[in-house]
């Protein structure tokens, strides 16, 4: 939900009481809300790309950088959310984020593709996969090392039955290294004071679920 550079670490699986207890204790930032996600899987992809009815809709990219370990440095920018009907600046986005995928080069978009539906028919006509996740997701705030961490409780009901837990820094400069290291150490500070080490979760991004996903298997 950050907009800039940010850290996270993401688990999938089960939760406790415990884990109930002390998140629900947290400040809310945002209510639950339910959105339907429609993941756009390539091989090779290194960019979340998904088209998102509900909270923040439409075509949206979110960019792997790299990983410490279990926490993952990635990227979004506000100007990265494309309403449809499709621009031409989402076009061109569009275009070069798949080319740097496995799918390897592709021709221009055609000029019929306007709407979600068109885009998701051309994508699947080209050979993405598109895989459906609906969930439910509340988003509350906890102090750690001094500063906020955001804490994201998503409830997935396809199509996998499973939570997902997710922290998240706030975000920073992509060039400022000082916050950087700082925003870690905050996410770090919150895996610590929230015990996730306790909870069976798997660490994986959307990315590597969506992998799974795309071969009908389960996390």
């Amino acid at each position: 939900m950050a907009f800039g550079s940010h850290w996270e670490w993401r688990g999938f699986g089960g939760v406790d009481g415990v884990f109930v207890d002390c998140y629900s204790a947290l400040p809310i930032v945002s209510e639950v809300h339910r959105q339907v996600d429609q993941y756009i899987y390539v091989p090779g992809l290194k960019t979340n790309l998904k088209i998102r009815n509900g909270e923040e809709s439409g075509l949206k990219f979110k960019q792997f950088n790299k990983n410490e370990g279990e926490f993952e440095l990635w990227s979004e920018y506000e100007d990265e959310l494309f309403d449809f009907p499709i621009s031409t600046s989402a076009r061109d986005l569009l275009q070069k984020t798949l080319n740097e995928s496995e799918l390897g080069p592709i021709k221009s978009i055609p000029s019929k593709v306007h709407s979600s539906k068109d885009t998701l028919a051309w994508l699947r006509e080209i050979g993405c996969r598109i895989i459906q996740v609906e969930k439910t997701r509340e988003i509350r705030k906890l102090n750690s090392n001094n500063d906020s961490t955001f804490v994201e409780w998503t409830c997935i009901y396809e199509p996998q039955a499973l939570n997902s837990i997710s922290l998240e820094s706030m975000s920073f400069e992509e060039t400022d290294q000082q916050s950087s290291l700082h925003s870690l150490e905050n996410v770090r500070a919150a895996y610590r004071d929230l015990e996730l080490h306790r909870l069976p979760l798997i660490v994986n991004s959307y990315l590597d679920a969506v992998a799974i996903w795309s071969k009908s298997n389960k996390i």
